[in-house]
């Protein structure tokens, strides 16, 4: 039995695979950039929104809590609010702040700043 599998081993060809090319993994960046730039206006689309949602929320008074903007939102659009929150900060539209007996975040619309107002109060 060996000597009838050696023979079959010998006289059996060896077989190559054909050579593989390789794909790249990542798209190229002409493909990537029409992408994000989507996905930026879409942002920028989403913050504008989120902006006028504070506005008519706040109704004059300037300020308002984050538990407040997401009462009866699922966590995930929450998180994606908060997100956005991030964003409009970073631009200068909001601000936001949190003291340190308060767990909840407070928004506020514009420049108007009232940590100051709470620190001087302290």
């Amino acid at each position: 039995l060996l000597e009838v599998l050696d023979d079959v081993l010998k006289t059996e060809k060896m077989v190559r695979p054909d050579r593989v090319v390789s794909q790249p993994v990542l798209p190229t960046m002409s493909e990537i950039l029409p992408q994000l730039d989507s996905y930026l206006i879409e942002i920028e689309v989403k913050m504008d929104q989120m902006y006028a949602l504070l506005c008519e929320k706040v109704k004059g008074t300037g300020i308002i809590e984050f538990s407040t903007l997401i009462e009866g939102m699922a966590r995930i659009e929450a998180v994606r609010n908060f997100m956005l929150l991030l964003f409009l900060a970073q631009g200068g539209r909001i601000q936001l702040w949190q003291t340190e007996e308060d767990e909840d975040v407070f928004i506020t619309i514009g420049k108007l700043n009232f940590t100051k107002d709470i620190e001087k109060s302290d």
